[in-house]
Order: structure tokens, then sequence, then C-alpha cells
């Protein structure tokens, strides 16, 4: 699969293990990879990834988010001078719930984000400055379709919820109920029936909200392919600036607290709570 973005290519391959991935960023010798996970929720240690994504030059490699695969990373960060993620802690968390705390914390990671805010105006976004996210950072500065697969994935998870809604719809009818009314009665305009609420709670259970594991994977694989391209490129462009504006120093300094972070929000902060004095 190829995928174009910032008029570049770059050539997409699904592989079933991570070896050859090894052998080829040993042969190709990038000075960094970019790295992304999909995961099916966002809680940092409930969620779990289910396919992970690397880029380099013009290749981009897709696997799943194994107990196998993911410890190439030890491989490849050995290769390279870093390893970039954008909201690098996040990854780090997906990467730990699947492995371990200490497996993530020994590579040297770098994230895409503090470059954002080094090469940005120190204006939040509520009033008027950019704000962090990647799909907003891209569209702006690097394509303004950078949100096309995003498009697709949404247009999926709409559809399934959709389709899902019209089987409730149908079993609620069998017991002469309208969602509109039971969505009226959930608010306290009547009671419910327990044949009502039993057929909500069958289909509850019959019919979760889809999250991104549900979509096919020749809509997410483009999906994630992106987030790794994108992130690539906006390293390529930030990194210049900082240079520039000579922040080496400040940017060093935030990657290499990025494991300190990840161990905050990891753990939490121990905070002494006592009588305010006045």
């Amino acid at each position: 699969m190829k995928i174009e973005i910032a008029k570049q290519q770059f050539e997409v391959e699904f592989v079933n293990d991570t070896t050859k991935v090894t052998l080829e960023i040993h042969n190709d010798k990038p000075a960094f990879i970019t790295f992304d996970t999909e995961t099916d929720g966002l809680h940092i240690k409930k969620a779990r990834p289910f396919l992970a994504a690397v880029c380099w030059g013009n290749k981009v490699r897709v696997f799943e988010a194994t107990l196998m695969n993911l410890k190439a990373l030890s491989s490849w960060s050995v290769m390279v001078k870093r390893i970039f993620a954008h909201n690098a802690t996040y990854d780090m968390h997906m990467v730990a719930n699947v492995i371990s705390d200490a497996f993530v914390s020994q590579f040297k990671w770098g994230d895409t984000m503090c470059l954002a805010r080094l090469d940005f105006e120190a204006i939040s976004s509520r009033y008027g400055g950019d704000s962090l996210a990647l799909k907003h950072i891209s569209k702006k500065y690097i394509d303004p379709a950078a949100d096309h697969y995003e498009k697709d994935v949404k247009a999926w998870l709409k559809a399934k919820a959709d389709s899902d809604k019209k089987i409730l719809i149908a079993m609620l009818k069998s017991v002469g109920w309208s969602l509109r009314r039971m969505q009226r009665a959930l608010d306290g305009a009547e009671e419910l029936p327990a044949e009502v609420v039993e057929i909500h709670n069958n289909w509850n259970r019959s019919y979760p909200k889809p999250t991104y594991k549900d979509v096919p994977q020749h809509i997410m694989i483009p999906y994630l392919a992106v987030d790794v391209v994108l992130t690539k490129i906006l390293v390529e462009k930030a990194l210049p600036v900082v240079v520039e504006r000579q922040q080496l120093t400040t940017m060093t300094r935030e990657f290499d607290l990025i494991p300190v972070v990840f161990k905050m929000e990891r753990q939490g902060i121990k905070v002494k709570i006592g009588r305010a004095h006045v």
C-alpha cells in the first residue's frame, strides 16, 4: 500500500512479526524512528494496544501490538538516536501495559508535542494559539488533507453505531416501545417496564459501543500509518527551528524528563493535605 502526504510517497506494509523491521532499520540506519499505537481505550492502565507502527525514511511498518512484536523496540532503540512519538508518555503506557514499566523507561524518547511547544508562540489555543493536537498541527503546517483517513475511521464507527441502534429500535418495537419514548423515560418522564430494561441491557451486552479495535484493518492501517508519517514530517520541520533558536538544551532537558513524567502519571504523586494557615 502507498499513501501520499504533503506530496511525499510512503510505502506502508503490514508485517506479521517485527524481525524484518529490525533488519530494515539496521540496514537503513535512520537517525530516528517514529512510533505510535492504536488502542481499545484511553485509560493509561486499562487500555491495551492492538496495532502499532514505526516510520523512517519513506517506509511505514504496521504490526499487531503483541508482546514479541513490541519487544523489538529494545533492538530499535540502540540503532537510532531517538524514538519519537506524539504525546510519547501515552504510547509508553500502552507498551508498558503489554510488557512492563521498566521496559519503556530505558529508551531515549522524543516527543513532537515538546518540539511544537518550542516552535509555536506561547499562546493558549483558547486565545488563538496553536493546538498541540497532531491533526491540527498537520492540517495547518503539513497537509490540509492530513485527516483524510481519520474521516474514514469516524465514518465507519458512525455507521456501525447507527446500525446497532436500528437493532435496538426493532427490539423495542416488539414490545410496543420506541427509542424516543425509552430515552424520555430514562430522563424521568415515566417508569421503565422491566421488559424494556431487560431489552436495553441485553442490547448493551450484545452491541457495546464500537471502538477503534472494531474497525476493519484495511481502514485502520492507513489511519495509523498516516500518524507516524505526520510525526516524522513534524520532527523534520520542527527540529531545525529548535536548532536555529538555540533551544537544543531545553529540548534535551524535556526529553530526559519523559521517563520521569511517565512514572509520575503511572504511579501518581504523593501530596500532603493539611490545614491551611491563614
